[in-house]
């Protein structure tokens, strides 16, 4: 039992590590030339991102990368790199866009690449928040399945006790 428990948690490490990286982009809900924030989430040290994205009533103006970056500043997809290798929550850019009609999502993840500290790729498996819960909601239901196994286990070698 114990065997099976740890080889469902070396399978599951990799979708709850992967759930912490992702790039976020903000953008102001208006038409016209706007601005928005491209934001890299990582629990790793990073060397480089290779980000592919699509664009939703929306035309590409240009990329002003962050000073802490290097690349490509053209359209999808960006390719940057850097010196200082960035962990955690950092901006690396500004997007221009001209927006023809406010959608709920103007900027759609379609790919990500982080390069950790050895310039090594890791694809971004969920590269968006809400895959956080789906994941969680995932453990949740994996650590409920175990429980009701362990007791039914139980109840029947005859070692569960009748309240």
């Amino acid at each position: 039992m114990k065997k099976k428990l740890i080889l469902i948690m070396i399978m599951l490490f990799p979708t709850i590590a992967s759930a912490r990286n992702y790039i976020e982009v903000s953008c102001p809900d208006k038409t016209g030339e706007i601005e928005c924030d491209v934001i890299a989430h990582a629990d790793y040290r990073l060397s480089a991102i290779e980000y592919y994205y699509k664009l939703n009533n929306a035309t590409f103006i240009s990329f002003a990368i962050n000073d802490n970056w290097q690349g490509e500043g053209t359209s999808s997809p960006l390719k940057i790199y850097t010196d200082n290798f960035k962990k955690g929550d950092f901006k690396i850019g500004v997007l221009k866009l001209n927006v023809e009609k406010v959608s709920k999502e103007i900027v759609k993840n379609e790919k990500i690449i982080y390069y950790d500290s050895n310039y090594l790729p890791e694809p971004v498996y969920n590269n968006n928040r809400d895959n956080i819960i789906i994941v969680s909601i995932c453990i949740i239901l994996l650590v409920v399945g175990i429980i009701i196994f362990i007791i039914i286990k139980r109840k029947r070698s005859g070692n569960y006790e009748k309240a």
